[in-house]
């Protein structure tokens, strides 16, 4: 049985309605929401997502983008995420039942506003025995840097790990490096898995 088992977060413990964000963004603003799309800089989310931006330093980029001045602030921007952030409830009830087995760590592309939405609406952060967050650790899936630093946080060789992941690009990632992966794309498929690796889910 693996040691370690890295969870992202996106659209496998929690679902992400990027849609649903840009909407309230929308009617926040009054701005359209195919011009609020068009306007997203993928530049600045990856380098706020690499904690190259602070929260106020991302904000003010915002606002200067679109216009804004006060309008759009850090109190309104979790909001509008704590909405969008709904639980995918059978995979964090497998994440329970390995927690007693094995520990657990996350391993996740984010950034400062969205963890802070997160903590606002879900106690799940609390469940990790480590938090492994792009923002944090200066880089991003599917990077080689950010599979190693999260290792060295918890203490684990990757043969003796498993990644669980949405994105296929990651998964090719972790496993160059020699951790055991799984695109995450259904909770049967993920139950099999486990269970092949010697977990105990019902």
């Amino acid at each position: 049985m693996k040691k370690t088992i890295f969870f992202d977060l996106g659209n496998v413990l929690l679902s992400v309605n990027k849609k649903k964000a840009i909407e309230h963004f929308s009617r926040l603003t009054n701005i359209s929401a195919t011009k609020i799309n068009d306007s997203i800089d993928w530049n600045t989310e990856e380098a706020f997502e690499k904690g190259e931006l602070t929260i106020p330093e991302y904000i003010k980029i915002v606002q200067k983008k679109l216009n804004l001045e006060d309008h759009f602030t850090e109190e309104s921007a979790i909001k509008i995420w704590q909405d969008v952030f709904e639980k995918m409830e059978p995979v964090i009830d497998i994440l329970y039942q390995v927690k007693s087995q094995t520990k657990i760590f996350l391993l996740s592309n984010t950034n400062a506003l969205h963890i802070k939405a997160v903590r606002k609406k879900f106690n799940i952060l609390d469940e990790f025995d480590g938090l492994a967050l792009s923002y944090e650790l200066k880089c991003r899936k599917p990077e080689p840097a950010i599979y190693k630093k999260a290792l060295l946080m918890a203490d684990a060789e990757p043969a003796e790990s498993i990644f669980i992941d949405d994105l296929n690009e990651n998964i090719i990632a972790a496993k160059k490096i020699g951790i055991s992966a799984l695109q995450y794309k259904s909770t049967p498929e993920l139950i099999a898995f486990l269970a092949n690796e010697g977990f105990s889910i019902k």
